[in-house]
């Protein structure tokens, strides 16, 4: 997902991880079925629809719904967003608070990841909250602006996380996601890939 050769996971969830714990990671969220929705690539370069546009500012005000994170680099493709997400231990406003990239530590005490929805602070929560935030304005976009309607839902019900764990990890992420447009011919997420194996979405 990332950039190597790893073998890819619907589930990329640290089953001893508590993510609400400050740090950085990286999200990629897919459309249902990567309907293409959002725009196209032309000449390596992504070309945002007006529902990408929506997409993309939705994501930026994350920022105001949400004062214990920032956001780092971010693109909205024609069927999926990759975006660097940095969870604080305090408000944006406390300058003595910047996470760093670190190896992952587990839940104390716990056995299993934090259930989505029970901590402002975890990331499921600030994913939730933008899959939920856009598809409502999407679907209005349908209605009054004849965008291209999608199939009982606009996003994945999943989405593919990985916990930063360094300032290397950081920046490997970083460069996919500034060159992501240019591999969009081989990206695993793009339907018309020539190489794409069979699989259901």
């Amino acid at each position: 997902m990332w950039g190597d050769d790893r073998p890819q996971r619907r589930w990329a969830r640290l089953r001893a991880y508590d993510y609400a714990q400050a740090g950085l990671y990286a999200v990629t969220i897919c459309t249902q079925h990567r309907s293409l929705l959002f725009g196209e690539i032309i000449e390596s370069e992504m070309q945002l629809s007006e529902a990408g546009r929506m997409v993309f500012d939705e994501w930026n005000r994350l920022l105001d719904r949400f004062d214990h994170i920032e956001l780092d680099a971010f693109i909205v493709m024609p069927n999926h967003l990759h975006g660097i997400i940095v969870i604080r231990e305090s408000r944006r406003d406390d300058p003595c608070d910047r996470p760093v990239p670190r190896p992952p530590a587990p839940i104390r005490g716990g056995t299993g990841y934090r259930p989505a929805g029970t901590d402002e602070h975890t990331l499921s929560r600030v994913t939730q909250a933008f899959k939920s935030i856009t598809t409502n304005r999407y679907a209005e976009g349908v209605r009054q602006s004849n965008w291209l309607p999608f199939e009982r839902r606009l996003w994945q019900g999943s989405y593919y996380d990985h916990v930063i764990r360094d300032d290397r990890d950081l920046d490997r992420i970083r460069r996919y996601i500034i060159e992501n447009p240019i591999r969009w011919m081989n990206d695993r997420e793009n339907p018309m890939r020539m190489d794409r194996p069979n699989h259901r979405p």
